[in-house]
């Protein structure tokens, strides 16, 4: 199944991923613990490259294309909410059957999970990194709210 995703995203490489030089290959790294809710998800790398491209949701389940769809229907919308929201969210790259398997591929988002952030830190300073992470958080919500309202007239569905 990844070296069909390779052959797709290659043979298309220019349109996915205009601003980045076509790879000769692709590999493939898997991302621990993402086989809950009937996914696995893997990260594409360029060549040998460090930094991954894009991630591969595979699901597993042929069932679950709805769900699938319905991701990449949901991800689209939100590019076009404005950057605030845009901008944190993965962009929808494709989304494919190969063989048995729907694969959705999205774009990386730039960052550090929350974990890595407060590795290390004394606990007294733990306080202030959390309630900020919160202030961030509710201004994400309060925008994604304000640019997906259904009276709003810049929102398209």
């Amino acid at each position: 199944m990844l070296p069909d995703l390779s052959k797709s995203l290659l043979d298309q490489w220019n349109t996915y991923f205009p601003s980045t030089p076509r790879p000769a290959t692709l590999n493939y790294l898997s991302i621990s613990g993402s086989i809950e809710g009937g996914t696995v998800t893997f990260l594409g790398f360029p060549d040998s490259s460090s930094r991954p491209v894009f991630a591969a949701k595979v699901l597993r389940d042929p069932g679950f294309q709805e769900r699938a769809l319905a991701e990449y229907s949901i991800l689209s919308y939100l590019q076009t909410c404005g950057d605030a929201v845009a901008s944190s969210v993965p962009c929808p790259i494709l989304i494919k059957q190969l063989g048995f398997h729907f694969v959705l591929v999205q774009s990386i988002l730039e960052g550090q999970p929350l974990g890595s952030e407060l590795k290390g830190q004394a606990q007294s300073s733990i306080t202030p990194t959390l309630e900020q992470n919160f202030i961030l958080a509710s201004n994400w919500l309060a925008d994604l709210y304000r640019l997906t309202r259904e009276d709003n007239p810049s929102t398209k569905v």
